[in-house]
């Protein structure tokens, strides 16, 4: 029976993981519970265990720092799998170099668990350092980072070929070349982010993950190469909005879509930026409220049917996007001073 220690600073992740499978029946079994890396220690000394779960992000001790002693003292043979979020993926370089055995995701789910569980079992430990030795080439990648920032086509296609071959040539391991990866998304996150701050990483990150994690493979070099192409273009696109041109879209946005329930949240989502830097911006540039503008303009256009047409208030008030008829009232009196009865009353009188 293989020996497991899960270390986690927080108690319910590390219950969690306790009772997420029936370790017994896959010939494991959790030796010991702790929450840091200190307790960690402290627990190795006294015991030998075949596998480390271990949290990046720990108070007292975290699991780089783990990961680094336990190697450099010799404390203990056992694998290491580092458990981290996505704004942890920093460490994942760190981790290769002490020879983490893996590096996995939270929330961690039953079959991601069984699966490393069945690889470990099965892979001998001489095999697994062999391949944590095996990291690619920080200048390759950053070669490959200034080829995606000049949106270069031909060096990107080139320097793309050359990084796949990273993963080929030494017969690495899936659970090495998804660290390796995970590194890589760090940087392509980083691309965007130096760019501008204020950008949702999470969305950007599910962009990545969603068009090229998943659907890598090692027989499948040209999506590969595909993906890089298209994430410079993407880079390009991004330097387009941050200089302004994402606001011309959302003013195009309301004076296209104004009947609908057009929220800011919605359009950050749809241009990959961060809802609330958007709203500042949009402010900046108009002088009013992303709010403020839809409703004047919404106004504008209700004003322009009570002179046209003998419409109904209540159907004006629809066709300009609002269903509640009281809001639209005091909504046009603030604006144009005057209920819109009184409004189409006088454009008459004055005609």
């Amino acid at each position: 029976m293989l020996k497991v220690l899960i270390v986690d600073d927080e108690p319910f992740i590390a219950q969690g993981l306790q009772v997420l499978i029936d370790w017994k029946s896959y010939g494991y079994e959790v030796a010991g519970v702790v929450y840091n890396g200190m307790e960690a220690i402290e627990f190795l000394r006294e015991h030998t265990v075949s596998l480390i779960l271990a949290d990046v992000k720990m108070p007292v001790m975290d699991g780089i720092s783990l990961l680094k002693k336990i190697r450099e003292e010799n404390l203990s043979d056992a694998f290491f799998v580092i458990i981290s979020g996505y704004g942890s993926f920093e460490y994942a370089q760190q981790a290769i170099k002490y020879k983490c055995t893996d590096y996995i995701l939270k929330p961690v789910s039953k079959q991601q668990l069984l699966e490393l569980l069945g690889r470990l079992k099965i892979t001998s430990h001489d095999q697994v350092e062999e391949n944590n030795k095996h990291v690619i080439s920080e200048k390759l990648i950053a070669e490959l980072i200034k080829a995606l920032e000049e949106n270069h086509v031909l060096k990107i296609k080139s320097i793309a070929n050359l990084v796949y071959d990273e993963f080929d040539k030494g017969k690495m391991e899936s659970g090495m070349v998804q660290v390796n990866l995970n590194y890589l998304l760090v940087k392509l996150t980083h691309l965007v982010v130096a760019l501008d701050d204020s950008v949702d990483q999470n969305e950007i990150i599910h962009r990545i993950k969603k068009n090229f994690l998943e659907m890598y493979s090692k027989e499948n070099r040209e999506c590969f190469e595909k993906f890089m192409l298209e994430y410079a273009e993407y880079l390009n696109n991004q330097r387009n909005y941050v200089s302004g041109g994402v606001l011309c879209k959302v003013e195009r946005e309301i004076k296209q879509r104004y009947q609908e329930n057009l929220t800011l949240k919605e359009l950050s989502k749809k241009y990959y930026v961060n809802s609330t830097y958007l709203g500042q911006q949009f402010r900046k540039k108009y002088g009013v409220s992303f709010k403020d503008y839809l409703n004047q303009y919404r106004i504008e256009k209700a004003a322009e049917h009570l002179l046209r047409t003998d419409e109904k208030i209540y159907l004006v008030a629809e066709k300009v996007g609002y269903k509640d008829l009281d809001y639209f009232v005091n909504k046009f009196i603030s604006i144009k001073g005057c209920t819109p009865t009184s409004y189409r009353k006088q454009l008459k009188y004055s005609k």
